[in-house]
């Protein structure tokens, strides 16, 4: 696979940075912050991507198989609120699993929403959650036909896989 923001951040090494962020490329307590570039030019822009960002994106999308990926700033966390604000609405019904992330419990708060949930599951050997079959979604969506979403984590919240 391609790395075309990897590989042009990397060629900024040694290179002198008065932008953002404020470390200035400093290798810093046990991170490795050479590659922690902003708003510079030729490093691309997150909100309009036009070169090694959008590049990016494109590698990412082939590599996963879907039409489109986004880049989000801040981790799962962010990018489970957004989907959840650009899936919902404030009141709807969502069904989710009982260990997804801990962000989608604190989105599903800030929009109202309605949780309806799926048990998952269970491998006898470890007692752990084995993830969520097709059909275990599709008898809960029977169930409940007021459900407008479904969110799947995958690992989920301790680890597993779906």
């Amino acid at each position: 696979m391609k790395r075309p923001l990897f590989e042009r951040l990397t060629s900024f090494r040694g290179d002198a940075n008065f932008a953002m962020p404020g470390h200035k490329n400093r290798v810093t307590f046990d991170f490795d912050w050479r590659e922690d570039l902003t708003e510079i030019v030729g490093a691309d822009n997150l909100l309009n991507p036009e070169d090694c960002i959008k590049a990016s994106q494109e590698e990412m999308a082939k590599a996963y198989g879907v039409a489109q990926t986004v880049m989000v700033p801040a981790g799962s966390t962010t990018a489970i609120k957004i989907a959840l604000f650009l899936a919902t609405n404030p009141g709807d019904c969502v069904l989710v699993q009982r260990n997804s992330h801990l962000s989608l419990f604190h989105g599903a708060v800030s929009l109202d929403l309605k949780l309806s949930y799926l048990d998952g599951e269970v491998d006898e050997t470890t007692g752990l959650f084995a993830g969520i079959t097709p059909e275990s979604v599709e008898e809960a969506l029977d169930k409940n036909p007021h459900v407008t979403a479904v969110f799947l984590t995958s690992p989920d919240y301790f680890g597993g896989i779906l």
